[in-house]
């Protein structure tokens, strides 16, 4: 049986121009090995001529400067890092191939720390089996299809902030059969997609994907969790039909546009899902969808599997609930209410006094708000508040 739980579309907010958060580089606490200047303070005018030199293990600081080069970690664990930061250090590759390339086995303790890569060619940084932290990274005027590009790689990506400049329909970031975590970052698509992970697990934490009328992410064969984080643009997740155990967990989490399901299972909790549907096809049953606020679209949410799992303590609003469905309003403590927030149209979502939110949520022992009340409906609820406290 289809369920379709319909609404009628609202007057469509004008959305907030989301930006990055402006934040202070702060230089490691190490002893480096070497020190590059391009101005001759240092013992190597470039960064590649301080990697050749270098033993596994070291590492390796740069001063700011604009360093005109390509640059190959050539299969070994160092950590190169900038000492003024990426407002002061650029790499730029003037179109002329990968800015960066980790593509021989660089192991654990591999890293970039505080640089611009300017002018990278598709991609900026190119990964093959290796295990990288990119830390502090400001990624402009990149070419080709891909900003970051992973093969069997295990990423760490902390701040991050990747420009519009991505070309194609391709993805800014794309990871294939490895793993990856992406925290407090901010990536804008251009003409292009997001995130695109395929065969690996993953960890989005605390960052903001703007990919207006593209995918924001696309997620196959791969568990993971998505936390604190805001998506602009459409969502794919799937599974393989042998694996419906396959799990993705959304919590604490805003999406405008569309999210669907095919296989696995799935987890959607305090979240907000605006001017979009959330679709399951095939699904494991068990999918659960709690303490969240759908509003502003045609459709809610659409299944071809009745769920088995708990659907319940949701805020539904310009919802019509006759669509081929059951109404959800009062059952399992689903509500149709406004959600009442401080200013939704620009993504201002905690909730004003008086607010259906406030202590709506899950009522569960382990569902409880930071400061120990019922769970709060939306993304300001539980233990991973976009407000912190946790």
């Amino acid at each position: 049986m289809l369920l379709l739980l319909a609404a009628c579309r609202g007057t469509d907010p004008e959305p907030a121009t989301a930006a990055p958060v402006a934040r202070s580089y702060r230089r490691p606490a190490i002893t480096p090995a070497a020190v590059v200047d391009c101005n001759g303070a240092g013992d190597f005018l470039t960064i590649q001529e301080a990697i050749d030199a270098a033993s596994d293990g070291d590492a390796i600081e740069v001063y700011a400067c604009k360093y005109d080069e390509l640059v190959d970690f050539r299969g070994k664990t160092l950590r190169v890092f900038s000492t003024e930061g990426p407002e002061e250090t650029t790499i730029d590759a003037d179109g002329a191939g990968s800015a960066v390339v980790f593509r021989n086995g660089e192991s654990v303790g591999t890293a970039l720390v505080g640089f611009t890569i300017e002018d990278g060619d598709d991609p900026a940084i190119d990964i093959r089996m290796s295990t990288v932290r990119l830390e502090d990274l400001v990624f402009e005027d990149s070419t080709g299809d891909r900003t970051i590009d992973s093969e069997s790689g295990n990423l760490e990506l902390v701040r991050l902030v990747l420009d519009d400049s991505n070309e194609s329909n391709d993805a800014a970031i794309r990871v294939s059969r490895g793993s990856f975590v992406l925290a407090d970052s901010f990536v804008e698509c251009g003409d292009g997609h997001g995130l695109d992970n395929k065969h690996g697990g993953f960890l989005v934490d605390g960052s903001t994907i703007k990919c207006a009328g593209a995918e924001s992410f696309a997620n196959e064969h791969a568990i993971g969790i998505i936390e604190r984080s805001s998506f602009w643009g459409t969502m794919v997740i799937e599974a393989e039909e042998t694996h419906p155990d396959d799990l993705v967990t959304v919590r604490n989490s805003f999406f405008d546009g569309d999210i669907t399901v095919h296989w696995g299972t799935f987890e959607f909790v305090n979240s907000i899902l605006r001017q979009g549907s959330l679709t399951f096809t095939d699904v494991d049953p068990s999918v659960s969808v709690r303490s969240s606020v759908f509003y502003d679209a045609p459709c809610a949410i659409a299944s071809n599997v009745i769920p088995t799992g708990p659907v319940s303590h949701n805020v539904f609003w310009n919802m019509d609930f006759v669509c081929n469905g059951p109404d959800l309003d009062g059952v399992n403590d689903n509500q149709q209410a406004n959600p009442d927030f401080v200013d939704g149209p620009n993504e201002d979502f905690h909730p004003l006094a008086g607010s259906p939110l406030i202590d709506g949520g899950v009522p569960e022992a382990g569902w409880e708000d930071v400061d120990g009340t019922q769970n709060d409906i939306g993304i300001f609820g539980g233990k991973f508040t976009q407000d912190g406290g946790w």
